[in-house]
């Protein structure tokens, strides 16, 4: 764990979109092609090419030109140490936040490449300690309530 945490600490934010964009691609089909990640990117072959050589020269992918694209043992760690920041921020900034959907998504998807494991860690125990007690003192919800009267 500790080389999939020095390893995240030095890849671009770039690198790490491309890590998470093979990993949800190969969920969903098995594998991946840099023609799908240049559309889901939005970015152009060249620039794909170029980011993918890089990742595998770092051991976190398999790449040869043409063929389908999968992530190492440490690739795929590294993609689920992101999946779990990730879900951690998410059920924190819409379950207990009470942000909409699709906001929470859109920030956790940026925030999860810049905080540790430990903050992490923390966010998804406060979550689960306030889900815990919510049921006897409705705590989430009185935030939401909370909240929505200051007029934000």
């Amino acid at each position: 764990m500790t080389e999939e945490l020095d390893m995240i600490n030095s890849l671009t934010l770039q690198q790490q979109k491309y890590i998470e964009t093979i990993y949800d691609l190969c969920k969903l089909q098995g594998d991946a092609h840099s023609k799908d990640i240049a559309e889901i990117l939005e970015v152009k072959m060249p620039t794909v090419t170029f980011t993918l050589r890089n990742l595998s020269n770092l051991g976190i992918i398999n790449y040869k030109a043409r063929q389908a694209i999968t992530l190492t043992m440490l690739g795929n760690n590294i993609a689920e140490i992101l999946d779990v920041r990730h879900k951690n921020l998410s059920v924190f900034f819409y379950d207990i936040l009470g942000c909409e959907e699709s906001r929470a998504e859109s920030f956790a998807c940026e925030i999860e490449h810049v905080i540790d494991c430990e903050l992490s860690n923390r966010l998804k125990a406060f979550s689960s300690f306030i889900k815990e007690y919510d049921d006897q003192y409705n705590i989430a919800n009185k935030f939401k309530e909370y909240y929505s009267n200051l007029g934000n």
